[in-house]
């Protein structure tokens, strides 16, 4: 017997497209013909590349290690199906293709075919995958051994799987102390997106694997069964079993979880096989995917659990499910779910008290249109995107869709449009001036939370250069101010009935540059403030249905623009001052046009470009202990006149989904004083408080350096 060991060694194979390439095992004089275990770091096959391993008697993929078919590449492995010695080889005895892997260590095996890509396994008694498998789209998995068994996870997504040979989709267990003291049973999992699987022999769906049969009873070959569930859900597509599928539980008795059940889930896909045995306390589920529903053609015998799924169905009609005879599915063995709601009704058929394979749906399209023309554009299109099959969902009412609905709409407002806004004013918070010292230089760092709405804040550093020009009729105060922050904002949004947004995340990077005159004329100040703006944002929403959940991102940004007059008139008593003003607002809003994606549940916006002209009453005090001490405060409600157009959002289908502007009215407070350390150096600090509108308040504050110079 010969064995290559490249366990730490990965097998890359690299070249010309369309190359192929052969390796054939050739054993030594001295071993047993075809007898060699090739130990295997793993495989990288390139793109468009054919590689054959020919005359291996057992491939051993070591632990933790994988094999990668790269785009519309091949790796074929042609083993030898003979019989050695079992005290020569730790898996020795039957030819096999084995995937191992340490759960204990996370050390977990994986076969990954991508899109195009074929693997084929042939020749050999048993096909043993320990691991993960991971097919993409157009790809090919193709096995011909005596056992076929799958004890961890297989995800195809929109391959083909071709296997012969009796398939076990049985779970292997898990250690859960090191060196398998500890072990703890656990299914295996088979999940086909819109792919198309062929079995040639049986398939047992949980239970307990064979194992090799040819063990010597001295130095046996390492070949435990897996004892565990199975679950097979497919969604889409097909899968032919020639020959009959048990679905049962399993697990070893000496393991941690007990006996682990067993599920077969049909979601619009088409299974068919002889027979299905549906075993105790294993589950059979019909449901819906892309409007289909899951049929069996063959005969059922069950003593498990069956389950009918109507949500995501938007036709009415009698579905047949199954084709073929049935026994054992009476009224206490099967379930329906959804389907009976404000604005459908379903029912199981049933001859005998046997259930004949058919759920009957009947949908009332009036009702469903008159909730439609209840509701606005914007409402109507927010609906409209989660598709009609939104009705038939338990729990579909006119009352709960309608609160859902309005629901969604504010709080994809608050998402997109008004946490862009609140970062926006908390920066402005931070622009306010209220010591203003001649010819000083200021270091601050700025920070502050949101709360009410959402929860969130902001962090950064700022800058500004403070100055005066004395005229013989008065002086000229002037003040140049940036600033950097960082911020962030979530949102945990409240239960829903049927659709939701559950979760919303913003984070931004926001910048500030700010001007600032002020005409002191004896008692009257006349000031003008002008300022750019600008937020860089990163959102994530979660929505979710009864049957969907996306994650959704966008990237956006918001300018914003100001020049803001004011007229003030200070009254001096001693030490304090307080100053009455008004001024008037005017600002230009610019978010540049942005997508969250292609799905039927993102939103889009055009530019967007609006005028916002706002009056602001105030007033300020300050009380000055000495040259070295200040303490100052101001206190103003800012209010919306005109604002020039509404933000609107556009669903998939292109309806227009409009928002006013978010704050309308804005309630402010700044407080803080200055300790001076000599006549140059000194250390500002303040405070932010600021109502929002929309339950959103900003509690934020700043400590700053001063430098004045004596030079000026």
């Amino acid at each position: 017997m010969t064995m290559i060991d490249l366990k730490s060694s990965v097998f890359t194979l690299t070249g010309t497209p369309k190359s192929q390439y052969i390796l054939t095992i050739l054993n030594s004089p001295q071993a047993t013909p075809q007898s060699t275990t090739y130990y295997s770091g793993g495989f990288s096959i390139g793109k468009e590349l054919s590689f054959t391993l020919e005359s291996v008697h057992t491939l051993a993929l070591e632990t933790g290690k994988r094999i990668d078919v790269k785009e519309n590449a091949s790796f074929i492995i042609n083993g030898t199906h003979t019989t050695i010695n079992s005290a020569g080889s730790e898996y020795g005895g039957q030819s096999k293709f084995r995937f191992s892997s340490n759960t204990w260590k996370k050390q977990i095996s994986s076969l990954n075919l991508s899109s195009g890509a074929r693997a084929e396994f042939k020749n050999a008694f048993f096909f043993i995958h320990d691991g993960t498998i991971t097919m993409q789209k157009d790809s090919t998995l193709a096995i011909q051994t005596d056992v076929i068994r799958f004890q961890r996870s297989l995800s195809n997504n929109g391959g083909e799987i071709n296997l012969k040979g009796n398939t076990y989709i049985v779970g292997s267990p898990i250690d859960t102390k090191p060196a398998g003291t500890g072990q703890k049973n656990t299914a295996a999992f088979f999940t086909s997106i819109d792919g198309k699987v062929a079995i040639e022999g049986n398939l047992y769906n949980g239970g307990t694997t064979p194992i090799d049969s040819s063990q010597n009873p001295i130095f046996p070959a390492f070949d435990p069964p897996a004892m565990g569930g199975g679950s097979i859900v497919l969604k889409g597509g097909s899968m032919q079993v020639s020959g009959n599928i048990i679905s049962q539980s399993g697990g070893s008795s000496s393991n941690e979880g007990g006996l682990q059940n067993s599920n077969i889930e049909l979601y619009g896909s088409s299974l068919k096989a002889q027979n299905l045995q549906n075993q105790a306390n294993s589950l059979l589920l019909f449901g819906a995917y892309d409007n289909k529903m899951g049929t069996f053609e063959g005969n059922i015998q069950n003593n498990g659990n069956v389950l009918v799924d109507l949500g995501g169905i938007k036709l009415d009609g009698d579905y047949q499910l199954v084709l073929g005879t049935i026994s054992g599915i009476t009224s206490d063995k099967i379930e329906l779910k959804n389907g009976n709601t404000g604005f459908s009704k379903a029912i199981l058929d049933f001859k005998n008290d046997e259930w004949s394979g058919v759920v009957k749906l009947q949908i009332d399209q009036n009702a469903i249109n008159a909730f439609k023309q209840g509701l606005n554009e914007g409402e109507r299109g927010i609906l409209e995107s989660f598709g009609d099959e939104i009705f038939i969902f338990e729990g579909a009412t006119t009352s709960s869709l309608s609160q859902d609905v309005s629901t969604f709409k504010d709080k994809l407002k608050t998402g997109l449009l008004d946490s862009s806004y609140l970062f926006i004013e908390t920066m402005k918070s931070h622009s306010t001036i209220l010591d203003l010292r001649p010819h000083t230089l200021t270091f601050d760092i700025l920070g502050g939370g949101i709360w009410g709405g959402g929860n969130g804040g902001i962090g950064g550093i700022g800058m500004r250069w403070d100055d005066e020009t004395l005229f013989e009729i008065g002086s000229l105060e002037m003040s140049f101010w940036g600033a950097y922050a960082y911020g962030n904002f979530n949102q945990s949004l409240p239960s829903f009935n049927l659709l939701g947004i559950s979760e919303f995340k913003n984070q931004s990077h926001n910048l500030a540059l700010n001007a600032y005159t002020n005409f002191i004329f004896q008692e009257s100040e006349t000031s003008l403030s002008v300022g750019y703006f600008a937020s860089f944002l990163a959102s994530s929403r979660k929505t979710q249905t009864p049957d969907t959940f996306e994650i959704l991102t966008s990237r956006y940004s918001h300018h914003y623009i100001r020049a803001n007059l004011a007229q003030g008139y200070r009254f001096s008593f001693s030490q304090f001052f307080t100053k009455p003003y008004f001024s008037l607002n005017q600002a230009l809003h610019l978010i540049p046009s942005f997508s969250e994606g292609d799905s039927s549940y993102a939103y889009s916006s055009q530019k967007y470009c609006t005028y916002d002209l706002s009056a602001m009453v105030g007033i300020e005090m300050g009380y000055e202990i000495s040259n070295l001490y200040k303490i100052y405060a101001n206190v103003s409600y800012e209010g919306m006149i005109y604002n020039s157009s509404d933000f609107v959002l556009f669903t998939s289908s292109h309806t227009p989904i409009a928002f006013k502007t978010p704050f309308i009215h804005r309630v402010g407070v700044d407080f803080g004083g200055y300790v001076g350390i000599n006549e140059a150096f000194g250390v500002n600090f303040e405070g932010n408080f600021k109502y929002m509108g929309k339950d959103f308040y900003y509690l934020g504050g700043n400590i700053a350096l001063k430098y004045t110079f004596s030079s000026f």
